[in-house]
C-alpha cells in the first residue's frame, strides 16, 4: 500500500478553497515553466506577460503566508514553515523592488538573468506546490516529494552550486577546473 494511501481523509473535503489554490498555483507555474523552456527567448512583450503572471501568483503566495500566520496564531497546532515565509518574502521583494519599477531592465540587459529565474521558479514552484496539492487531495504526498521539498533545498552544497547555475557562476566554476 502506497505511502500516501494509508491516512484517514484528506483536507480537500476541509479546505476546498485550499485545494483549488494549489491547483492553480501548479498550473501556472508548469505554464511558465513550458513557456520558457518552448519559447525560450520571447520578444520584450511576453517577457511583460510573464512578469504580470509572476506578480499575480507572489502576491498570491503572500497571502498563503498571512493565512498561514493567522492560521497559527488561531490554532497552535497549524503547521508554520519559516523556510517558505523567507522564500515567498525575498521573492516579493525582488518582484516588487526591482521587476515592477524597472521593466526596461528585464527587457533589456537582464532578460536572459530574468529567464533564468522565471525557469528556476517555476520548477521549484511547481514541486512545492504539486506537493502541497498532493497533501491536500490525498492526504500525504509521496515520499520522494517530501525529500525533494524538504532535504534539497536546505542542503548547502546544493543550494551553492544551484546559485551559482542560475546565477552564471557556473563559467567561472569550469574554468578553474579546466
Amino acid at each position: 500500500m502506497p505511502y500516501y494511501a494509508r491516512r484517514a481523509r484528506p483536507l480537500a473535503y476541509r479546505n476546498p478553497y485550499l485545494t483549488l489554490y494549489y491547483l492553480f498555483c501548479l498550473i501556472e507555474w508548469i505554464y511558465l515553466a513550458v513557456c520558457v523552456l518552448v519559447y525560450g527567448d520571447p520578444g520584450p512583450q511576453a517577457v511583460l506577460t510573464y512578469l504580470d503572471y509572476i506578480t499575480v501568483l507572489e502576491g498570491f503566495a503572500a497571502i498563503e503566508i498571512a493565512y498561514m500566520s493567522v492560521q497559527k496564531y488561531l490554532n497552535r497546532n497549524a503547521y508554520f514553515d519559516f523556510a517558505r515565509t523567507l522564500k515567498v518574502g525575498v521573492r516579493n521583494l525582488i518582484v516588487w523592488t526591482i521587476m515592477q519599477p524597472f521593466p526596461g531592465f528585464i527587457i533589456g540587459l537582464g532578460r536572459p538573468a530574468f529567464l533564468g529565474c522565471v525557469l528556476a521558479w517555476s520548477v521549484a514552484g511547481t514541486l512545492r506546490y504539486l506537493y502541497f496539492f498532493l497533501e491536500v487531495t490525498w492526504s500525504g504526498a509521496p515520499p520522494v516529494l517530501s525529500l525533494i521539498q524538504f532535504v534539497i533545498p536546505r542542503s548547502p552544497s546544493l543550494s551553492v552550486f544551484a546559485h551559482r547555475v542560475v546565477c552564471g557562476g557556473i563559467r567561472g566554476l569550469v574554468d578553474s577546473v579546466g
